[in-house]
């Protein structure tokens, strides 16, 4: 447990660099952009539709990319200039999302052109969350970078509390296209936030620039190829970081397909409008904003990381499976923010685990498997959504549920180590 009389200390502290409150603003109005996207999209689908299988569909398209290109992401955050790379992604999306704003006033959009912007956000998500991640231990190193996660989570559940629940509002005040202006307006703010970034020369990794001088595209291509191999061997190696992983990719699989659901049993089985049922997403938010600010509080003295990762996720899961076969508003409200808060200790944990254990020249591509693993949520919602389409969305989520605690346990018993300490001299 946290020293109460020290965690308000901890919890600030990263605050204090203006380098780190600069990256957790432009992370949490990204995370938004995102949140409000999916939120508005998968509304407008099921509302021109009346598919879940449609639904999920918007989901696979916004995660396949880190899947396709996580360990590419993970790969530049340890061979350029993190800032540059995190401009230029974040460029791309602003870019993407007023031209889809202009063809939604237009009335001009197709189902395709949402599954398009939807993969461009995903692609651009998948080239910088390792960076974005990265730059924390960068930043903080060991002693304070569980602090900075759990703050920047903190931020990211801000942004899933508050996202969905305006876009409901607007949705309901205004219309679905009327309401889609907020997104690119989150990701402008986010390129700001960045751009206000000012890192000392020694955070500058340029090893790949020399090779991109030489024109040599063909080597350049092979040595990122090889770099990648050796990156997956490495983590492989690491018994804990690999079952830090093998959750990540069944959580992914089995427990974060639920985001695309929610609509349809919001709409479906618990009877409520668009407004109530952005209240519903928010609550997930909510719930991992009290899981964050305690995680917050955790110091370096505590080492018990795993216990924490394994344990949020269960919670995450159990409190899945009760609220699949809810029809109760408020009780669904309520296992939300338990979804919520069980999700913030797996999610904490998830980076933190990595980054600690991973050695400084191999932590981006370690993260960018990370964000590979996290990329399996398409395969979740294409899953997911055939065995709603086929049964219930309820029944999905259930199975899901149970499926996934089975295999978290399974994991967690055959790794014992992972209970144990976490410290960068025992990377076993």
């Amino acid at each position: 447990m946290p020293n109460l009389t020290n965690s308000s200390n901890k919890i600030i502290l990263p605050f204090k660099n203006r380098n780190f409150r600069c990256l957790w603003l432009s992370n949490m109005f990204t995370v938004n952009g995102q949140t409000a996207q999916m939120t508005l999209l998968a509304w407008f689908i099921l509302e021109e539709t009346n598919s879940s299988f449609l639904v999920a569909l918007i989901g696979t398209f916004s995660f396949a990319p880190s899947f396709m290109f996580g360990t590419l992401g993970g790969y530049l955050a340890d061979k350029v200039n993190r800032r540059t790379l995190l401009v230029i992604v974040q460029f791309v999306t602003v870019l993407s999302t007023v031209i889809f704003m202009i063809l939604f006033f237009q009335d001009l959009i197709e189902s395709w052109y949402v599954y398009m912007v939807v993969f461009i956000a995903g692609f651009s998500w998948a080239l910088e969350f390792s960076s974005r991640r990265a730059i924390n231990h960068d930043l903080f190193g060991d002693s304070l970078v569980t602090s900075a996660i759990a703050l920047d989570g903190f931020g990211m559940q801000f942004s899933r509390m508050l996202a969905p629940a305006v876009t409901g509002i607007l949705i309901s005040l205004l219309s679905i296209e009327g309401s889609y202006f907020i997104i690119p307006l989150f990701y402008f703010l986010s390129l700001f936030c960045i751009f206000l970034i000012k890192f000392d020369e020694n955070i500058k990794i340029k090893s790949i620039d020399d090779q991109i001088d030489s024109f040599n595209i063909l080597k350049v291509i092979k040595n990122i190829f090889n770099d990648i191999v050796l990156g997956v061997k490495y983590v492989n190696n690491h018994k804990r970081i690999k079952s830090v992983i093998l959750i990540t990719v069944f959580m992914n699989l089995l427990f974060y397909p639920y985001l695309q659901i929610v609509p349809v049993i919001a709409r479906d089985v618990l009877l409520v409008d668009a407004d109530l049922m952005g209240f519903l997403l928010a609550a997930a938010g909510v719930g991992g904003l009290i899981g964050s600010i305690f995680l917050a509080g955790f110091g370096p003295d505590y080492k018990f990381k795993g216990r924490i990762y394994i344990c949020g996720s269960l919670l995450g899961t159990f409190a899945l499976l009760l609220f699949a076969f809810s029809e109760s508003y408020i009780l669904s409200v309520i296992l939300m923010l338990l979804i919520g808060v069980g999700a913030s200790g797996f999610g904490v944990m998830q980076t933190t685990i990595v980054m600690i254990l991973s050695d400084k020249e191999r932590r981006g591509i370690a993260l960018g498997i990370v964000t590979v693993a996290i990329g399996c949520l398409p395969f979740g919602f294409l899953f997911t959504g055939i065995i709603a389409t086929i049964r219930t969305p309820s029944f999905s989520l259930g199975l899901n549920a149970v499926i996934c605690s089975i295999l978290i346990i399974l994991i967690s018993i055959s790794t014992r180590s992972l209970w144990d300490k976490i410290e960068r001299h025992n990377k076993s």
